[in-house]
């Protein structure tokens, strides 16, 4: 696979900044002297300048197709979409002028994420908005499993979503006790974000047992409940469930028991 671009189109600046050289058509040679203020040479690399951030090293082809096959399928990749890929180029210090276009032609041209995409199977709603006015103040709680059991003979995972940040936390589980519910929501959400005013969970055991309940007594913590076999009330974690499930189905493909 190849993505097209221009692997030329830094010797027109490059000779400009270095040289002072320009074409013989005046409209092109303006054009390099506006694009040139944006740049300048380091040694023999050019360097683009960004005002939001540190300075960008200037690649072409064939390293450009290195850089998003390292960011979109590499161990830390998360086979991000079109527009998050070139962001996280940028991010690391890389660009090129045909950047946005070529991250979203490799996203479209990845078997897995073709073959994991999520496709909606209910026409489009009006959103409902929750009532959740500061970060971290409310989190909706639900488990996922059973899954491909691991070495470590955890086969169950616990996600929690703040409804106001929309931000995960998920964690794989040996055992569904009051005690591991209880133990994840100390270190992960309290511990790190201080007590919440509330948390919306289904009607599981593990959800509605005395510990849990003394817990959330304890620490002054509303609890919420979702409507008996009806998913959808407590659709905030059940989209969070849809994100998680299609990242690692993209990134394990084939890594079951490991």
């Amino acid at each position: 696979m190849q993505i097209d671009e221009d692997p030329s189109w830094q010797d027109p600046i490059i000779d400009y900044l270095m040289n002072e050289n320009l074409p013989k058509d005046k409209s092109e040679a303006r054009k390099i002297k506006q694009k040139a203020v944006r740049y300048y040479m380091k040694g023999d690399m050019l360097i683009a300048i960004s005002y939001y951030g540190p300075h960008l090293t200037c690649i072409k082809y064939p390293q450009t197709l290195e850089v998003l096959c390292k960011i979109h399928d590499d161990k830390c990749g998360n086979h991000a979409g079109g527009r998050s890929l070139a962001q996280k180029a940028l991010s690391i210090g890389y660009f090129w002028p045909t950047m946005r276009q070529d991250s979203t032609e490799y996203a479209r041209r990845c078997d897995r994420c073709q073959r994991y995409k999520p496709v909606p199977g209910l026409p489009a709603e009006e959103y409902h908005p929750q009532n959740s006015p500061w970060p971290f103040m409310q989190w909706a709680i639900d488990l996922v499993g059973p899954m491909p059991t691991t070495l470590a003979n955890k086969e169950m995972m616990i996600i929690a979503t703040d409804y106001f940040t929309k931000w995960i936390e998920a964690e794989a589980l040996s055992s569904t006790k009051e005690a591991d519910v209880e133990w994840f929501i100390w270190k992960n959400i309290i511990c790190r974000f201080c007590c919440p005013q509330s948390i919306v969970t289904d009607n599981g055991t593990q959800f509605m047992g005395r510990q849990i309940t003394a817990f959330f007594a304890k620490y002054g913590i509303k609890q919420h409940l979702s409507t008996p076999r009806y998913p959808q009330g407590n659709g905030q974690v059940e989209a969070s469930n849809k994100i998680v499930l299609d990242c690692l189905k993209k990134r394990l493909e084939g890594a079951e028991g490991k």
